[in-house]
C-alpha cells in the first residue's frame, strides 16, 4: 500500500467498499496499475477481477493470487489459464475440492485431468465434465465407481446405451 501515489489510494478505498467493481470506473491510468490491483488481491477480503487488464487476467500468479479469495474469478482469467492445470487445481484449493464451471472447454474435456479431479478430489466434479467425456464409458464407470450418484450427470448417449446401463447397474 506503501507505493501506491495518492490517487491509487483512493481508488484503493472505492475498490475495497466495492470489492473491486468500482475500478471498470477510475481513469485508465489507475486501472491499469499493477501495485493498486496487487495491493488489492493482497488483502483477505474477495475482490472480483473483472475490471482488471487483459494482460493481468493473463498472467498466472496474478490470477491465481485472485483465486484464492473467490474461485469465480477464474470467469476472468485468459483463455490458455482458464485451461490451465495450476490454475484449475487453484480453483480446486479455494472452491472445496470443486471446479466452478467456469473452467475452459479443453481443460473440461482433458480426459486425464477430470479423472484425476474425480478420485483425488471429489466425484462431483463429473457435472463439470464435457459432453464428450459424460458420454464416455470408461470416464462415467470411474465417476460411478466413485459415487453412485454420478449417474445422474450419465450423457444422453450413454443413457440411451441399454448393455452400458445393464452393466452400471452391477457397478
Amino acid at each position: 500500500m506503501d507505493q501506491l501515489t495518492d490517487e491509487e489510494k483512493v481508488a484503493y478505498e472505492r475498490a475495497v467498499d466495492t470489492e473491486g467493481r468500482s475500478m471498470g470506473r477510475e481513469p485508465e491510468a489507475i486501472r491499469n496499475s499493477w501495485n493498486l490491483w496487487w495491493a488489492l488481491l493482497e488483502r483477505d477480503k474477495r475482490i472480483w477481477i473483472e475490471d482488471a487488464p487483459i494482460d493481468f487476467r493473463d498472467n498466472e500468479e496474478f490470477v491465481i493470487k485472485a483465486l484464492r479469495d473467490e474461485a469465480d474469478n477464474i470467469k476472468y482469467a485468459s483463455y490458455e489459464l482458464r485451461n490451465d492445470r495450476d490454475v484449475c487445481f487453484a480453483v480446486l484449493h479455494e472452491n472445496n475440492n470443486l471446479l466452478t464451471g467456469y473452467e475452459g472447454e479443453t481443460i473440461l474435456n482433458d480426459y486425464d485431468f477430470m479423472i484425476k479431479l474425480i478420485r483425488e478430489y471429489s466425484w462431483e466434479n463429473v457435472k463439470f465434465a464435457s459432453k464428450k467425456l459424460r458420454n464416455n464409458k470408461d470416464f462415467m464407470r470411474t465417476a460411478i465407481r466413485e459415487n453412485s450418484k454420478a449417474k445422474g450427470y450419465l450423457g444422453d448417449e450413454l443413457l440411451e446405451d441399454e448393455a452400458f446401463m445393464e452393466e452400471i447397474e452391477r457397478l
